[in-house]
């Protein structure tokens, strides 16, 4: 799915909003990872700005990012399911709009039968109808 570049609207009252890509180099950025160290790359209008970030901090946990954000720590990159909501309560606010910055990739694993249990089957046909933008292509799906 989508990914964001977000904000909580008291980060950026406190810090401001970057411009360009090439200013989150002086934000506090949250990064998802076993690094603080990692590369964020943005494209627009054929342009493609591959930008260094020193993370204020780094976790593994998807979730602990965005409840960061939320709390105003810093500018983080979430996928849109996840903060869709957030965006429309202004819990988040969006910025670099005019920059893409790709897509996260959501993976369903489950063994690999003949027969799905019921149980699997509905949760995959839940996933695929709860988030739409998701591809409905599943490998080693039985569908």
């Amino acid at each position: 799915g989508e990914r964001y570049c977000v904000a909580s609207p008291r980060y950026l009252k406190e810090r401001g909003a970057p411009a360009s890509p090439l200013e989150l180099v002086d934000h506090a950025c949250l990064v998802i990872g076993a690094s603080r160290t990692t590369t964020w790359t943005f494209d627009t209008e054929g342009q493609t700005r591959a930008v260094p970030i020193l993370g204020r901090y780094a976790v593994t946990a998807l979730e602990l990012v965005h409840y960061a954000a939320l709390a105003g720590h810093g500018v983080a990159l979430l996928p849109a399911f996840l903060c869709a909501s957030d965006l429309a309560s202004h819990k988040l606010v969006r910025v670099l709009e005019g920059w893409a910055v790709g897509e996260t990739a959501v993976h369903l694993v489950y063994p690999s039968h003949r027969h799905l249990a019921a149980r699997v089957r509905t949760f995959v046909d839940l996933v695929l109808e709860r988030l739409p933008t998701f591809p409905s292509r599943l490998v080693g799906s039985q569908r």
